[in-house]
């Protein structure tokens, strides 16, 4: 659960770079997943407007989205912010009787645990032979996304001091400039997937090579190897900005900022043969017999980049109009591995390392800001990643790998001025995530991610307090002729942060 006591993270969707995640299928090999879906939170009252910055001015935390908005800023600024974190995946698979292997399904879905001693037989045999051949009742009614009906659950959490960041507005020849620049934990790399019934080949999809062809008389046969499948990545990234800005006119400000980026995880990837299938011509004639071959993959990997943002805001009286351009660049891992392949008689192992780039495209963002009355600001941002357009160039030939639909974003925020020490904020955010789920009819486009924050933000003598909590929540599901994987990730985050203004 979620310890409110501590510092916290929000999950803030409104971000430097494009947020990259990649497939969860069947079981991908280790890539670049989990690095950008998980921002480490940048300025706890954006992020509790979830996340619309885009067209927002006077704030240090413009630092982080559009350098343009730090040219409103007229006193020296500093700030920090803290974090904690709770993302949790689950999934429900759920595997339908075949007219030919009936019984198959009790296997896959774990309603019944074949006996060793049965390797080899006949199901229908090993059926009448052996008393221990209990097939349990399936639990009925429960929501097929629910946390009751999940055939596995995993989750992570923590805390870390988030970000520093500074703001020095300078006059040079008569005109106002600013200049800032920031360290931040920026990305949490936390990527989980599992599938503990991973087959090869699939019954039920032609994704993964061809589909077997039925089997329709006594001598034919076809081998289904039965595995567990789990895959991790834990790490993070840091980032170290610097940013410029100035207001070339009254209505116009402009600014760029440079963002150096770096970081590390620890990557494992594990398949542990269960057993195979043997399927037999006639009708529900099948074998299963346990069986011992795992592989296990373990190392780290070391991220670097380096990328450029440049953005303006246009002010017309009570309503602003901004633009922030992520211009392209290039994502380079560094990783080294140790490969172990375990059987019955044997071990064996290999270290092997290599390089792999991401060159990523254009990113642009439009954003809204609009003042009715003095007590009260909305925002809206929109924002648009072409990663269809992505290049990857691999040290190894990964046939796992999919083309990236394209990204958009859509962020709205509020704030109320209750009292002039005391605002209330609030935001929704809606996206897409980068993958297209298995057998989904939509083709170019990823499930939804939704989120929901809210936040506070306190004037003291001492500083500003600004306190944001946010979840969200992806429900997406694989479709196959043999099952359905209903699939849950969440997130539950807080973050605080505090801003002192020099006079």
């Amino acid at each position: 659960m979620l310890k409110f006591k501590n510092f916290a993270e929000i999950f803030i969707v409104m971000i430097l770079l494009p947020i990259l995640i990649l497939p969860q299928h069947r079981g991908d090999n280790l890539s670049f997943q989990g690095l950008f879906d998980n921002p480490n939170g940048t300025d706890a009252k954006i992020a509790a407007m979830g996340g619309a910055n885009i067209a927002g001015t006077g704030e240090l935390g413009s630092i982080f989205n559009n350098p343009a908005g730090l040219a409103s800023i007229h006193k020296i600024k500093f700030s920090f912010t803290a974090n904690e974190f709770e993302k949790r995946w689950w999934e429900n698979q759920d595997y339908r009787p075949n007219r030919q292997f009936v019984t198959l399904s009790f296997y896959l879905d774990g309603l019944y645990a074949p006996n060793p001693a049965n390797n080899g037989k006949w199901d229908n045999q090993a059926f009448f032979d052996d008393s221990t051949y209990i097939v349990n009742d399936p639990q009925l009614g429960l929501d097929p996304f629910s946390e009751e009906a999940a055939n596995w659950i995993n989750s992570e959490s923590g805390r870390a001091f988030n970000n520093i960041a500074v703001v020095v507005p300078l006059k040079i020849l008569e005109h106002n400039f600013v200049i800032s620049a920031a360290y931040s934990k920026q990305f949490n790399i936390l990527d989980y997937d599992r599938n503990n019934t991973y087959l090869d080949p699939h019954l039920g999809y032609n994704g993964y090579g061809p589909v077997p062809e039925r089997v329709t008389s006594a001598e034919d046969s076809i081998r289904v190897n039965w595995f567990d499948y789990e895959r991790s990545k834990i790490g993070k990234l840091n980032q170290i900005t610097f940013a410029f800005a100035t207001g070339i006119t009254e209505s116009i400000d402009l600014g760029v900022k440079v963002n150096l980026l770096s970081g590390s995880s620890n990557d494992s990837y594990k398949l542990n043969k269960i057993g195979y299938f043997d399927l037999m011509g006639g009708a529900n004639q099948f074998k299963f017999s346990y069986d011992t071959l795992n592989t296990g993959i373990k190392g780290t990997s070391n991220y670097s980049a380096f990328s450029i943002t440049v953005g303006s805001v246009f002010k017309l009286n009570r309503f602003n109009l901004g633009v922030s351009l992520n211009l392209p660049y290039t994502l380079k891992k560094e990783w080294s591995y140790t490969k172990t392949v375990s059987s019955v008689d044997s071990t064996s192992s290999a270290i092997n390392s290599g390089v792999d780039e991401l060159s990523l495209p254009l990113t642009y963002a439009v954003g809204l800001a609009f003042m009715p009355i003095d007590e009260f600001t909305i925002r809206l941002d929109v924002e648009k990643s072409n990663l269809s357009n992505s290049k990857l160039n691999m040290a190894s030939p990964d046939s796992t790998l999919r083309k990236f639909p394209n990204k958009t974003s859509i962020r709205v925020g509020a704030e109320y001025k209750i009292q002039k020490f005391l605002s209330i904020l609030f935001g929704y955010n809606y996206q897409n995530a980068l993958f297209v789920p298995d057998g989904a009819a939509i083709k170019d486009k990823g499930p939804g991610i939704n989120s929901y924050s809210f936040g506070v933000s306190i004037l003291l003598p001492i500083g500003r307090f600004n306190i944001a909590y946010t979840t969200s929540s992806m429900r997406y599901y694989d479709s196959y002729f043999s099952n359905t994987n209903y699939n849950t990730v969440t997130n539950s985050n807080i973050l605080v942060g505090y801003t002192y203004t020099l006079n």
